[in-house]
């Protein structure tokens, strides 16, 4: 499934559940990786935190490579 661009975030985990009054044991952690503009997360995730986005190639071609840890909150 792909997720909102406004529910993928720099911070850490931890400070996303300090900032929602919730604890890290709510969530199953898993990473996500791929484009930016087409990131697919697993069904349910609430958000993606501790994204960053690296950048490889030549001068004529550049890709961008997006990575981060989704949390899904826990049943």
């Amino acid at each position: 499934m792909a997720i909102e661009l406004e529910k993928i975030l720099t911070i850490s985990a931890s400070e996303y559940c300090e900032m929602n009054g919730k604890q890290l044991k709510d969530y199953l952690p898993k990473g996500v990786q791929g484009e930016p503009e087409n990131l697919q997360v697993p069904d349910d995730t609430e958000v993606v935190v501790s994204y960053q986005i690296r950048y490889a190639g030549t001068r004529t071609t550049i890709h961008k490579y997006g990575m981060g840890t989704a949390l899904i909150p826990k049943k």
